[in-house]
């Protein structure tokens, strides 16, 4: 019996994941952020793309990224689940 071997190319990377938000006013919420996609795996460039699904916070206290990695020909693959602090979310998406 041969081996068949098929060669993907890696195209980026897909994250998603939830938002824990501080509001305007005072109080807290989690919110479901908008999915982006990213040619940069690196922590920081995964971490400008956290977002507060265009609800409109004070700032983002946290967030839980779910990271897939995108290949060629619709290929999708489910890498890391990380975690950002506020520290770490100065440059994160904040809607109105």
């Amino acid at each position: 019996m041969s081996e068949n071997t098929i060669t993907l190319k890696r195209i980026g990377f897909r994250c998603e994941g939830t938002a824990k938000l501080n509001l305007w006013g005072g109080g807290q919420g989690c919110i479901e952020m908008d999915s982006w996609d990213t040619t940069k795996g690196s922590r920081k460039e995964i971490a400008k793309g956290v977002n507060d699904g265009q609800f409109g916070c004070e700032f983002i206290e946290s967030a839980e990224v779910m990271i897939y990695t995108l290949y060629e020909n619709n290929v999708t693959i489910y890498e890391d689940t990380i975690t950002f602090s506020a520290e770490e979310l100065e440059e994160a998406k904040k809607g109105i």
